[in-house]
């Protein structure tokens, strides 16, 4: 696992300690980066089921003013902990809650974000759920985009979502202009 590009291009991250994780592949993440760069530079990231941080930590580097990494496992903060200070990163905020704290968190203490990256485990089917929540207590900046890595298509009212899908193989990116 690598930065793709940006300030840290070609600097490697490791991964959490336990193998629960599945890193998006290189190529996949360039992909879907080359997609969105125009949007990234000075948005606020969130990063929700961050692994090791991969995703949220591209974006650093392709200038996001500022991310959100989120996971539940301890595992996982530890190795983003890591990852963060060898690239000497200092706009990251860790955070190891459930995303549905997380969620709360933020809508606590209003919190807004311009990109959200979403790459749970592929058993937890909670796209929707977090989508709905986002758009309920403004949780989305305007314009905002919302990527969504996936083993299957994500089912959206597309009349309401302005939704682009991409296919890697067996991965699906869905991406989400608002």
């Amino acid at each position: 696992m690598r930065i793709i590009a940006g300030k840290a291009r070609g600097r490697k991250l490791i991964p959490p300690a336990t193998m629960e994780t599945r890193p998006t592949l290189d190529r996949v993440k360039e992909s879907l980066f080359n997609i969105i760069q125009s949007k990234i530079e000075n948005s606020v990231v969130l990063d929700l089921f961050a692994g090791s941080g991969s995703l949220g930590l591209e974006a650093i580097s392709r200038g996001a003013s500022k991310a959100y990494f989120v996971d539940a496992r301890k595992e996982a903060i530890q190795a983003i902990r890591h990852n963060v200070t060898s690239l000497d990163i200092h706009n990251a905020v860790l955070m190891q809650k459930d995303y549905q704290k997380a969620l709360e968190y933020f809508k606590e203490n209003q919190i807004q974000f311009s990109l959200v990256l979403l790459d749970p485990p592929y058993k937890m089917d909670v796209y929707v759920e977090i989508l709905d929540f986002l758009e309920k207590h403004d949780l989305l900046l305007k314009p905002a985009r919302i990527v969504m890595e996936s083993d299957h298509p994500i089912l959206l009212d597309e009349s309401k979502y302005n939704v682009r899908h991409y296919q890697y193989g067996f991965i699906h990116v869905q991406i989400i202009s608002r």
